[in-house]
């Protein structure tokens, strides 16, 4: 007789559900004797800086370093042409196909496409010393038109990737598009999904040592199994050389599942200078440039009978996912696949569309498109409800303002007592 059959038999739930989780985190963290990838820095560690874009679009000559490699304590200076790293291709992962021609520089060769857009990188012997240095960089840029939302991307009037010709990355549909007969009423609403911005205790944050022949790799990363083979192929190194480990992470709400262009670049420099390299990125560069989550538009049409039946549903998602298609690229398609919600629907289409933007590059947060289905289609049956007068006032069509209406259990608006 198995365990399980044997608790069954002696009557005892075998199910973990109820019982009580030993943590064995808490003790260090409260303590301060949880180590993050600041923490692990030694003295011989030397520091990476970037020289990112302050603007949304536009063309550049490459950056003059010279100033830079003058500044106390600088031990090396960086752009694209002396880096020696390939592009890295969009990897948008399962629920969207890679974009071609819009990979991402490792650092931006002739064009910036967001705010944040790193275009040159210094090293040097202190953090402090880094940061100084990089801004007597100097970088001349030829501002361009910025695409802010979704309409300009569509009309395609100014372009991300001009060599491919479009800004649309991908695009699908699901489910019936032939409405049924005898629809006696419809509502149709357009809900604004904004971006958000993650916010970890210690923002991203990379230390990259010499080990053996390849590298040695502290990273807060949610998928660590993922570093070697995404690094690997960049160094011309076989991902069995590279050993990926993660200290305490701080938090990661999606943003630390991401590949960034900062990890094989510190990589990189670790190989060349046969040194500890770390990047430990400050806040306003994780706010500025850290992928961000939602960023969708969902319009949603409802038809059915004045008995409540819903019948048919036309949902159409357009996520903006920045200014490259990462992992953010395939949410929308996450989003399509919940849109419908736990209604019983007869006929239902979804259409979703991923569009570049001149913005930071999104990513998963919380939850990965599935709380932008969700908004969508509840507020899309409250207007319905309202539509056929069963009493369910729908008077906020977005998100946002939806939020900003804060309603007491009675149902009236809530006021603070003075």
């Amino acid at each position: 007789m198995t365990s399980l059959a044997a608790d069954r038999s002696n009557g005892k739930d075998p199910s973990p559900y109820g019982e009580s989780v030993r943590r064995i985190e808490d003790e260090d963290l409260i303590a301060g004797r949880g180590a993050y990838v600041a923490d692990l820095v030694t003295e011989d560690t030397l520091h990476c800086a970037f020289v990112r874009s302050p603007v949304a679009h536009g063309t550049f000559e490459p950056p003059d370093l010279a100033d830079a490699l003058e500044m106390p304590g600088v031990v090396a200076a960086y752009r694209n042409d002396t880096l020696g790293l390939p592009d890295m291709p969009s990897h948008p992962g399962r629920g969207a196909p890679e974009a071609q021609g819009m990979g991402q520089a490792a650092l931006a060769r002739d064009r910036v496409r967001h705010v944040g857009d790193p275009v040159a990188v210094v090293v040097a012997r202190s953090q402090r010393e880094a940061v100084d240095a990089a801004e007597a960089v100097w970088v001349d840029f030829d501002p361009l038109p910025v695409v802010i939302d979704i309409s300009q991307a569509l009309s395609d009037e100014t372009l991300l990737f001009p060599e491919v010709g479009t800004n649309l990355v991908h695009q699908a549909t699901v489910g019936s598009s032939e409405p049924p007969p005898g629809v006696e009423a419809e509502a149709e609403i357009v809900v604004e999904i904004p971006r958000v911005a993650p916010v970890t205790i210690e923002p991203l944050a990379i230390l990259a040592r010499p080990y053996l022949d390849g590298l040695e790799v502290w990273v807060g990363h949610q998928s660590p199994a993922r570093i070697p083979n995404l690094i690997g192929p960049l160094l011309g190194l076989h991902p069995g050389a590279i050993r990926a480990r993660v200290p305490y992470v701080g938090g990661a709400f999606g943003t630390k599942g991401q590949f960034y262009v900062e990890y094989p670049i510190v990589c990189a420099i670790a190989r060349e200078l046969n040194r500890p390299i770390a990047w430990i990125q400050r806040r306003r560069e994780q706010l500025l440039s850290g992928t961000h989550g939602r960023g969708q538009t969902i319009r949603v049409r409802l038809g059915g009978n004045r008995d409540g039946k819903i019948r048919s549903a036309r949902i159409d998602i357009t996520g903006e996912v920045g200014a490259y298609p990462l992992t953010g690229s395939r949410i929308p398609f996450f989003t399509q696949l919940v849109a419908q919600g736990a209604y019983d629907i007869e006929h239902v289409v979804v259409n979703a569309t991923a569009v570049v933007t001149n913005k930071a590059p999104t990513g998963p947060y919380r939850g990965a498109g599935r709380p932008e289905g969700a908004i969508a289609i509840e507020r899309a049956v409250d207007a319905f409800a309202a539509a056929i007068g069963l009493g369910v006032s729908s008077t906020a069509p977005t998100w946002r303002d939806a939020s900003s209406s804060r309603r007491s259990s009675s149902g009236r608006r809530s006021r603070r007592r003075s």
